[in-house]
C-alpha cells in the first residue's frame, strides 16, 4: 500500500458498502416492480404513455435561511407520445439571482401504463455561475452537474411511489458519484397532492416536503400552484414556490389524471445549499483564540505592509504573512456565498487591481459585530486588514472553495 494511501477502518468501510447496497436494493425493487407490469401490459393495454402532445410554462421562486440568495426562474416542459406505448418529455429552466445565473435541461424517454406505473430513462444537465461579468467564473462546487439514470413509479390508488437512481458528474469538483431520489405522493383530493422525499446527491443526504394544487381543472389552460421545502446534511433550509400553466392536454381532467396521463412528474434531486457549521477552527501556535488587539510589534509589521496590492503569496518585506487587504473599498464584484453559524458572511470577490477571484470576509462587516470587530485592524494606509486566525478562518482562492468550502477553516496570522 502506498504510504500516502488513506486507510479506512473495516467496520466503517463495511457500513458504507451495506448502506449503498440498501439504497440500490430499494430503488431497484421499485423500478423492477414497474418494469415487470409495464412490460406485461404491453400486449393487453391500449393506454398511451402520453395522452397527446402538451406543454407547460411557469415561474419558480425560491429562497432559504440566512445567507441564501432569493432566486427566480422560468420553466418549460413539453411531452409527446411516441407510438402507443412510449413517450418523450423535455424540460428547461433558466433563471438566477442578482449574482448568479442558472440553466438546466432534462430529458425523459419512458414506457407507461397509466393504470399501473411508468419506467424510463432519465438525463439532465444543470449549470450555474456567478455573474462576475467575464463569464468565466463558476459558482461553487456542484454548480455544473450532469446526471444519467433510470426512473420509475408505481401508481396505487391515491399513492404514487417513485424514484430515480443513477450516476452524476460534478464538473467543477471533477468527481463522479451515485445519486438517487425516492418519494411518495398522496392525493388528498383529485386536485391536491402532498409529497415527501429523500435524496442522495453530491455525497450528501437530504429530504423535504411538497404540495401541488390544480386551481381550475376544467379550463383549457389549467393553472397549478406548487411548493417545496428541503433540508439536508451540512445544508441550510431552502424553499421554493411556483405556478405553471398547462397547454394542449385534454380538458376537464384532474391533477391526478394529468400526472398519470399527460407528462412525467420530475422527481430529480436538487442541489442542496451548503451550510458551513464551524465557527472556530483548530489553529497553529501563532494563531489567536480570541479577538484581542495585535501587539505593538505585530501592529508595526502590519503597518509595514502599507497599501501594496499583494495577493496570496507573502509579501517578502514583512516578517509575518501579510496577505491582501480585507477592506471592502479595495474590492469589486462582491458576491455573498455563505453565512456561518456565528453570523460572519463569506464572500467571493476580486481586488481592484486583479481579475483573480478570492473567498474571504469583509473588514467592514466585522466592525459592525461586537464579538469580532477587533479582528479588523486599521493600517496607516487608512485601509483595514483582518486577523483571520482570530476568526478561525483563512482567505482562499475561489478554485479552492470549489474543491472544498470547508478549506476556509484554517489558520494564518494576518490577511
Amino acid at each position: 500500500m502506498s504510504p500516502h494511501a488513506k486507510h479506512i477502518p473495516a467496520p466503517i468501510l463495511n457500513n458504507k458498502i451495506v448502506n449503498n447496497k440498501i439504497r440500490l436494493s430499494v430503488c431497484a425493487a421499485l423500478l423492477m416492480i414497474s418494469a415487470n407490469h409495464v412490460v406485461a401490459e404491453d400486449a393487453t393495454s391500449n393506454n398511451q404513455s402520453v395522452s397527446q402532445s402538451n406543454f407547460k410554462a411557469g415561474v419558480l421562486a425560491g429562497g432559504g435561511a440566512s445567507g441564501t440568495e432569493d432566486s427566480v426562474a422560468a420553466t418549460g416542459l413539453w411531452a409527446t407520445p411516441v407510438g402507443d406505448k412510449y413517450g418523450i418529455q423535455l424540460e428547461a429552466l433558466a433563471g438566477g439571482t442578482n449574482n448568479h445565473a442558472t440553466f438546466g435541461a432534462t430529458g425523459h424517454f419512458f414506457k407507461r401504463d397509466p393504470s399501473y406505473g411508468i419506467l424510463g430513462l432519465y438525463g439532465s444537465a444543470n449549470y450555474g455561475r456567478i455573474n462576475y461579468g467575464d463569464g468565466k467564473s463558476n459558482a461553487g462546487s456542484g454548480q455544473g452537474i450532469g446526471r444519467l439514470g433510470i426512473e420509475g413509479a408505481r401508481y396505487f390508488n391515491n399513492f404514487t411511489f417513485g424514484g430515480v437512481l443513477g450516476a452524476e458528474r460534478d464538473y467543477q469538483a471533477e468527481q463522479s458519484s451515485f445519486f438517487d431520489k425516492l418519494g411518495v405522493d398522496y392525493f388528498f383530493t383529485p386536485n391536491l397532492k402532498g409529497s415527501a422525499f429523500h435524496q442522495y446527491t453530491g455525497k450528501r443526504h437530504g429530504g423535504g416536503l411538497g404540495f401541488e394544487l390544480l386551481a381550475n381543472p376544467t379550463s383549457d389552460t389549467p393553472i397549478s400552484l406548487y411548493g417545496e421545502v428541503m433540508d439536508g446534511k451540512d445544508s441550510v433550509l431552502t424553499y421554493s414556490i411556483g405556478a405553471r400553466v398547462l397547454f394542449g392536454a385534454t380538458t376537464n381532467r384532474s391533477l391526478q389524471e394529468r400526472d398519470r396521463n399527460d407528462y412525467v412528474h420530475n422527481i430529480a434531486p436538487r442541489t442542496m445549499a451548503r451550510k458551513l457549521t464551524k465557527t472556530v477552527a483548530a489553529a497553529g501556535p501563532a494563531a489567536r483564540t480570541s479577538c484581542t488587539p495585535p501587539t505593538a510589534a505585530e501592529q508595526a509589521q502590519i503597518d509595514a505592509c502599507g497599501a501594496i496590492p499583494v495577493t496570496i503569496a507573502p509579501f517578502p518585506s514583512c516578517a509575518v504573512s501579510c496577505i491582501a487587504f480585507s477592506d471592502r473599498r479595495l474590492k469589486k464584484e462582491i458576491v455573498l456565498l455563505a453565512t456561518l453559524e456565528n453570523g460572519i458572511h463569506i464572500y467571493a470577490f476580486k481586488y481592484l487591481w486583479s481579475d483573480e477571484v478570492f473567498v474571504g470576509v469583509m473588514a467592514q462587516d466585522l466592525l459592525a459585530m461586537p464579538a469580532y470587530k477587533r479582528a479588523a485592524i486599521l493600517t496607516k494606509s487608512g485601509f483595514y486588514v483582518v486577523d483571520y486566525a482570530a476568526l478561525g478562518l483563512t482567505m482562499i482562492t475561489f478554485a479552492q472553495w470549489q474543491q472544498s468550502p470547508e478549506s476556509i477553516f484554517a489558520a494564518i496570522v494576518f490577511a
